[in-house]
């Protein structure tokens, strides 16, 4: 991809963080509610992954409403969840 700045690139590590995040966020919600998925079991201590915080998805609804009315401030907030 072609970079135009630094700024374009972050903005776009952001976006993809974004939706990366809300991915799992949907996919984890379904899992919780059967999903068809095969049950496997596993020693818990041994996986030490911290799961995304149950309210992403709240937050992802917000900035879109936020994204219609204002775009440039969703845009910033987006920065600095996502993008650090």
């Amino acid at each position: 991809m072609n970079w135009q700045d630094r700024t374009h690139f972050f903005a776009t590590s952001a976006k993809q963080m974004r939706q990366i995040l809300v991915h799992i966020g949907r996919k984890r919600g379904a899992k919780k509610r059967g999903a068809g998925a095969l049950q496997e079991t596993f020693d818990e201590a041994a996986v030490q992954v911290s799961e995304p915080n149950s309210d992403l998805l709240a937050v992802n609804e917000a900035l879109q409403a936020l994204e219609e009315i204002e775009p440039r401030k969703a845009k910033v907030v987006e920065l600095r969840l996502f993008g650090g």
